[in-house]
């Protein structure tokens, strides 16, 4: 019978008791296993303190606590959270948006291992072709092999050798052993020939390769039964394998490796035998010798001829200049392997007519077809042994499609994915290893994700959680947090103002709770207003710029009768004014609304919501990846949206190929440009600025204030009160940079480091200083009471307060704060920020500084780890960034945002090779109208939801 205590214990809830990290105020929680628990909240609330820094940290240590101390000292320790207890703590596993080595090597094949499964396919079923006259290549016999050994002309020197280990790991005693039991002497380890004797120790952890000499013979009549014997001998000893070391009389020398199963029966050239290593690019043995594997070499900007050499000290350093005045390096597609990664040999290996990089280029949908496809060329024989690797691709390949990346190819190098994207890879990976009773926590997986594709990666969620599994996410999607078996509701504000349970429950209860402003919005009690109709929509007058901007738009059937779908060029008409606005009243909607946006100055006086736009940024001709000769046509001085399904070609054509290219027309330096055939409009842009979710600094010394700017008007506040002026302290002193004012123990840090053995490196408050970073002296300067160090410590919200009457620094801090930021602490350090955050923080930067007018700003989903009461802000920042005469793109997903940009351009209809298109260009209304946009399909639900 079974024990019902233990079965009593699978199903207890995960019981989080005092939990204390970050922010978190001695939170306890329960966590129901098995089931999909979404953790929800403000930016900054503490919910990945809870999930990721409390629950996977705790269950990662737990793990790596039940490890052999030996296994213990090649694994970064991970010190316990500041938690009472955790009961019921299951394996915990992380996907999260990190892209993890960044390595050019990793691509979507091997993250997921199906290149592995690949390798293994080719190794075993594969055909392969001579590479000197691409017949096929059959199997040589002992005797044509003693044949072509007995050919060299009188006086030529053998040596028959018989290979025993080809690059493998170990000291391979028992090898040595073997041969010297054949009555063999002599063997030749890693090139060098050695009595066995004299052989050395091997290194354990090095690659080894051994040959056993089998006999040395000069070539001249009557050697013809020696030579028999002996090449049989060799191949007897390595299992089909003779190597010969030949040495002709000319002077010539050169070695031969012949094989009894891989020979060419035209030409008589001899192959490796094949392996998965042969096909492994990571590997000397199957990588592309020019290229290394890589695909591609580095090549001069200015010499196209010939490729640069791949040596470090040979690189030249990054251009800082006009690209003008610089040749730098760029890449192209290796010459000798074009881009397959694999040497010449394993090119030539083939199933069913297609080669192991031509099957990886192919969509994944595409890939699949070919799997089912292949049997009916492979023999009864082969076809045995390519089953279970055909089912278990095909497996593989419908988790990725079920999770949204079926638009990727399997050869798409790691690097350049999205953190969602590779998230959702690692998702795919999960499902397909099995494994159950694991607790999994995941980092917003949607972002990235049209909201096409949500079922789909909610359904492979379910799957995981169905495989008993308890699957924990940070999330702020509303589809994904109604999906959810149980709700948890963190706030209910962002920093010191956060950090507590506000609600709990199923969606329904958080949504009931009034208490919840996530619930408030679940409830729609507190509802996102969309965006009116403009006057000249009312009557289906739909403002397009010139006609080669729209493209695949149909007539609709209003605009049938007149054929008049655009009004006069590069016109736009906004939004009609609601009746709060006409007597100048400005409607403030509930703190957690999302509305579309607040009236700008310009709107007061004059009733025209947006000037009609006279000026336009044109890209015509734009075919990089799947983009199929895209012309787009961008009205400035507006709020722009970028949408459509995942792998459409938003970033193919927003960041690969407009924004290099019109940083080549502002003579700045930046990433060839993607194909395109002109860019028109460049000289209406004063400034490019693209604000990514990249750090803001790799070093413990940087921080919010550093990045921002703001730092320095501090310095220049306590460097002119009068105990600084006593002292001679100038405003250098105030930098924990500076050696003259930072504590000389901690060199500024606040803290030091002890290494510790088999332990993470203990961070301990310095002695000298206490963790204020500078020196005593430099702390006896105060301004209104604090010090330096104090106002460092100061949330951006409370410097704001205590800096008032300061103008500069007030501008600064209030430009943080405005874009939701007043929970970050000056001094923290920005290696501990989110990516959002480090947006947000080089967003706030620009809103600080002087504007000219004329810029264009390019951000790639700013909504990313924004709750829904956290886009109202961005929105408000955006509008001023607009307001101030700048032109703001947002490549995004959020139909939220989508609805309150002034023009919207949309890509598809579908991801990879179905898109690439503009389905439909103009206002949001105009989008969600078009029948052939899945983007407008989503958005006329929203707005009618909110009309």
């Amino acid at each position: 019978m079974r024990d019902p205590a233990a079965d009593s214990t699978l199903t207890a809830p995960i019981r989080i008791h005092g939990a204390r990290v970050h922010n978190l105020k001695n939170v306890s929680v329960d966590i129901p296993r098995n089931q999909l628990t979404v953790i929800t909240g403000v930016s900054g609330s503490g919910k990945s303190s809870l999930a990721f820094d409390t629950l996977f940290a705790e269950g990662q240590r737990q793990y790596i606590d039940t490890l052999s101390t030996y296994a213990r000292q090649y694994l970064d320790a991970i010190p316990r959270p500041d938690v009472d207890l955790i009961e019921g703590l299951a394996p915990t596993l992380s996907i999260d948006q990190k892209s993890g080595s960044q390595s050019a090597r990793s691509t979507v094949a091997t993250v997921t291992e199906i290149y592995d499964y690949l390798r293994l396919l080719f190794a075993r079923v594969g055909i392969p072709h001579c590479t000197e006259c691409g017949s096929a290549v059959s199997t040589q016999t002992p005797d044509a092999i003693i044949e072509s050994l007995g050919a060299y002309p009188p006086r030529t020197k053998l040596t028959l050798m018989s290979p025993m280990v080809r690059g493998r790991k170990g000291r391979h005693t028992d090898v040595l052993e073997k041969i010297a039991a054949h009555g063999l002497v002599r063997a030749r380890v890693d090139g060098e020939v050695f009595l066995l004797e004299d052989v050395p120790p091997l290194a354990v952890r090095k690659n080894h390769t051994i040959e056993a000499v089998v006999d040395r013979i000069v070539v001249k009549a009557g050697i013809e039964a020696r030579l028999d014997e002996s090449t049989r001998l060799a191949i007897r000893l390595s299992g089909g394998l003779c190597a010969a070391l030949v040495e002709t009389p000319d002077g010539d020398s050169h070695s031969e490796l012949f094989s009894t199963t891989m020979a060419c029966v035209q030409c008589g050239a001899s192959m490796e035998e094949l392996e998965p290593r042969t096909f492994s690019f990571n590997s000397p043995y199957g990588a592309c010798p020019t290229c290394d594997g890589l695909g591609v070499v580095e090549q001069s900007s200015a010499d196209n001829r010939t490729a640069s050499k791949r040596s470090a000290g040979k690189q030249k350093p990054a251009a800082r200049k006009s690209s003008k005045k610089t040749d730098p390096q760029l890449t192209i597609t290796c010459p000798t392997c074009l881009g397959g990664r694999l040497r010449p040999e394993a090119l030539a290996v083939s199933i069913a007519g297609e080669s192991l990089p031509h099957v990886v280029s192919m969509p994944l949908l595409q890939t699949q077809d070919w799997m089912k496809s292949i049997t009916e060329s492979l023999s009864e024989l082969h076809q045995r042994v390519a089953a279970p690797i055909q089912d278990e691709v095909v497996r593989r390949i419908e988790f990725l499609c079920r999770v949204g990346v079926d638009y990727l190819t399997l050869d798409r190098s790691a690097d350049t994915l999205s953190g969602g994207e590779l998230q959702r890879i690692r998702l795919a990976s999960c499902i397909g290893s099995g494994l159950v009773s694991v607790c999994y926590v995941l980092d917003e997986p949607s972002i990235g994700l049209h909201p096409a594709d949500h079922d789909r990666l909610l359904d492979a969620i379910g799957e995981l959680k169905d495989q008993g599994n308890t699957i924990v996410i940070v999330e702020h999607d509303e589809d994904t947090m109604r999906a959810a078996d149980y709700l948890i509701d963190i706030g209910p504000g962002a920093g010191v103002h956060g950090g507590y349970i506000v609600s709990q429950g199923t969606p329904d209860e958080v949504a009931n709770d009034p208490a919840s402003p996530t619930g408030r919005y679940l409830a729609g009690k507190e509802p996102i207003v969309a965006r009116r109709l403009r006057p000249s929509e009312k009557n289906n007058q739909q403002p397009h710029p010139p006609e080669e901007a729209i493209v695949d738009r149909r007539l609709r059937p209003s605009e049938v009768d007149n054929q008049q779908p655009h009004p006069p060029e590069e016109s736009i008409v906004d939004r009609r004014f609601r009746p709060s606005e006409v007597d100048n009243q400005q409607p403030h909607p509930p703190e957690e609304a999302i509305v579309d946006r607040r009236l700008r100055p310009s709107e007061k006086n004059n009733q025209q919501p947006r000037p009609s736009t006279k000026s336009w940024l044109t890209l015509r001709g734009a075919s990089l990846h799947n983009l199929d000769n895209v012309t787009l046509k961008l009205p400035l001085g507006n709020l722009i949206g970028v949408s459509g399904v995942s792998g459409s070609g938003k970033s193919s054509l927003i960041v690969d190929t407009l924004y290099p290219a019109l940083a080549a027309k502002l003579g700045l330096v930046a990433k060839p440009p993607g194909k395109h055939s002109r860019l028109i409009g460049a000289e209406k842009i004063d400034k490019l600025i693209p604000i990514d979710q990249s750090p803001i600094g790799r070093t413990s010394r940087s921080c919010p204030a550093t990045y921002a700017g703001v730092l320095d008007p501090i310095r220049n506040v306590f460097a002119s009160t009068r105990a600084a002026k006593t002292l001679g302290f100038s405003a250098s002193r105030f930098s924990f940079n500076s050696p003259a004012g930072r504590c000389d123990l901690c060199k500024g840090n606040g803290f030091e480091r002890i290494e510790m053995n088999f332990l993470s490196d203990l961070l301990i408050e310095c002695s000298r200083c206490g963790g204020k970073r500078f020196n005593r002296q430099t702390l006896q300067v105060r301004f209104k009471g604090a010090t330096i160090a104090d106002v460092l410590n100061m949330t951006v919200e409370a410097a704001l307060e205590f800096f008032e009457n300061v103008p500069k620094v007030k501008t600064l801090l209030s430009s943080l704060f405005d874009v939701g930021l007043g929970y970050v602490t000056l001094g923290q350090s920005s290696t501990t920020l989110s990516g959002g955050e480090a947006q947000r923080i080089k967003l706030a930067t620009e809103l600080a500084r002087p504007g000219t007018g004329s810029t264009l700003y390019l951000l790639d989903e700013p909504t990313t780890g924004l709750h829904f009461s956290d886009v109202q802000r961005l929105l408000t920042v955006l509008d001023r960034l607009v307001e101030a005469g700048n032109t703001v793109v947002v490549i995004e997903h959020h139909t939220d945002l989508l609805a309150a940009c002034d023009w919207l351009v949309d890509l598809g209809p579908r991801g990879g090779e179905g898109g690439g298109r503009i389905i439909a260009a103009g206002p949001p209304s105009d989008i969600a109208a078009c029948p052939d946009s899945l983007t407008g399909e989503f958005l006329s639900k929203k707005l009618a939801a909110k009309n």
